[in-house]
């Protein structure tokens, strides 16, 4: 027989697909900086893994965790692309066998994955996504400061009947005016 040669031992498998995994998951991070953070500016670099707990158990669990939502972020991401990579690799030789290409395979699992993640999430856009939304307060004095939410700066106004908000104050969005929020201390 010429060619590649076919692994048939479930260890070999199970390492292919961990080693695929692992590149696969390296190479989505890469992505994800050049695009989300280098061209889109969505986020920070640091808020890649965190994102990931957010979009798993939503935005209430991952602003609980603090700190630990990188690293909570960081696992759901490797062992997702891990467990993705085993399942491909173990799947392969069956697709193989009948003349698919592993390029337009995956090409199709990634489509339809993404497909499925968007219909899950709710349409947010416009300055009604802003509203309920939670940030903190980078800059404030008396009534008027900059307030950041997620990944952006914002300059922001005290709501009226809210307490005094000081720098490192956490906030909420309560209204948007033009290109300015307005905010109470949460």
């Amino acid at each position: 027989m010429t060619g590649t040669p076919v692994m048939t031992g479930r260890n070999e498998t199970i390492r292919a697909g961990l080693a695929g995994g692992l590149i696969g998951g390296i190479i989505i991070w890469i992505y994800e900086a050049i695009v989300w953070v280098g061209v889109q500016h969505l986020m920070p670099l640091a808020g890649i893994p965190r994102n990931a707990t957010g979009l798993v158990f939503g935005k209430a669990v991952q602003e609980s965790l603090g700190g630990l939502a990188y690293l909570v972020g960081t696992s759901i991401h490797f062992i997702f692309a891990l467990g993705w990579g085993v399942v491909f690799a173990a799947i392969w030789p069956w697709f193989r066998r009948r003349g698919w290409e592993a390029t337009l395979l995956a090409l199709f699992f990634a489509i339809v994955l993404v497909a499925l993640r968007a219909r899950r999430n709710p349409i947010q856009t416009g300055v009604e996504s802003l509203l309920g939304k939670t940030g903190t307060a980078k800059t404030f004095e008396a009534e008027a400061g900059q307030v950041q939410v997620e990944s952006e700066l914002w300059s922001a106004e005290k709501a009226a009947g809210s307490d005094e908000i000081r720098k490192g104050d956490k906030i909420e969005v309560v209204e948007v005016r033009g290109l300015r929020l307005i905010v109470k201390k949460k």
